[in-house]
Order: C-alpha cells, then sequence, then structure tokens
C-alpha cells in the first residue's frame, strides 16, 4: 500500500491473521476506503497524495485493529477497488458514499473515523477548502451533528498543532 507499511513487514511479519472476509465487503473496505478519501480529497491525481497523508495512513493502518489484521494482497485489491470507483472523476463523493453504506452502524465508529479521517487531512499542517468540504460530506454521510463534528475537528486541530490549545 504506503511506504511504511513495507517497512513494518520486516518487523511484524505478514500484517496479521487471515482476512475475515475475502470478499472485501467489510468494515476494513469501508475504513480503508474513507482513509484513502481523505488522503486524496485535495489530490487531482493519484500520485498527487502528500508523503505526510501517506505516512499518516501507514500509522493507522499499524494502530487500527480493523486494518491491521489485513494482509497486503487484499490491501491492493481494495486499492484497485478504490481507484475503479474514482476513475475520470474530479471528486471523491462516490467512495465516500460506497464507503459509508458499507460501514456497520456500531457505537462510537462514526466518530472514530472521522478523527483520523479529519487526520489525514490536517496531516500537510493545512485545510484548504476542498478538504474542509470533504470533512462536512463526510460528517454528513456519518450522520454527525454539526456540533459533534466541530468539537472532533477542533480537537484533531490541536492534536495537529494548527490551533493554540487554550
Amino acid at each position: 500500500m504506503f511506504g511504511l507499511n513495507k517497512q513494518t513487514f520486516f518487523f511484524f511479519g505478514s500484517r496479521g491473521h487471515p482476512d475475515p472476509d475475502p470478499t472485501g465487503q467489510n468494515k476494513a473496505w469501508a475504513v480503508l476506503a474513507l482513509l484513502y478519501a481523505a488522503a486524496r480529497s485535495d489530490a487531482a491525481t493519484d500520485s498527487d497524495m502528500r508523503a505526510e497523508e501517506e505516512v499518516t495512513i501507514d500509522s493507522l493502518t499499524i494502530r487500527t485493529h480493523t486494518l491491521f489484521g489485513i494482509s497486503q494482497e487484499t490491501v491492493s485489491a481494495f486499492m484497485g477497488e478504490y481507484r475503479e470507483i474514482l476513475r475520470g472523476r474530479n471528486s471523491v463523493s462516490p467512495l465516500i458514499e460506497a464507503a459509508c453504506t458499507r460501514l456497520p452502524r456500531e457505537e462510537g465508529l462514526a466518530e472514530a473515523i472521522f478523527a483520523q479521517c479529519a487526520d489525514v487531512v490536517m496531516a500537510d499542517r493545512e485545510v484548504v477548502g476542498i478538504e474542509d468540504e470533504f470533512l462536512r460530506e463526510l460528517a454528513d454521510e456519518l450522520r454527525l451533528s454539526p456540533g459533534r463534528r466541530r468539537d472532533i475537528v477542533e480537537v484533531m486541530l490541536w492534536k495537529n498543532e494548527m490551533k493554540a490549545s487554550a
């Protein structure tokens, strides 16, 4: 997938246990799709993804149980599916919609994924207008209230040192 995962393979072995659902219709597909969409939200092409965004996604895949357990082959297959969904489009909206329809409605999952996506968006230490639109659209698809979205974004701004703490 991204650079860091190739390095962690040498330390941890082959990224974990067998995939729980080889068809890809699972939570891991949706979570990784949303992280990928966050990284691509300000990119014109796949190669426009910033290094900071790639490193942040790699870090999240290592720390997120849902993603750590999937094989590199499955990650590659997922990435192919994401690129196919986005082919010929200048927006990540179709991928957001596809991911949110596959995402289970678990307590706190929407907030956690939104925070992770905000972290990816803020990885390069700037949020341009199209990234802000992405976060608003994602919050709507995840059914987060405007207040909840605002609270999470504020915490992530502090976390990424884009806002002085009170």
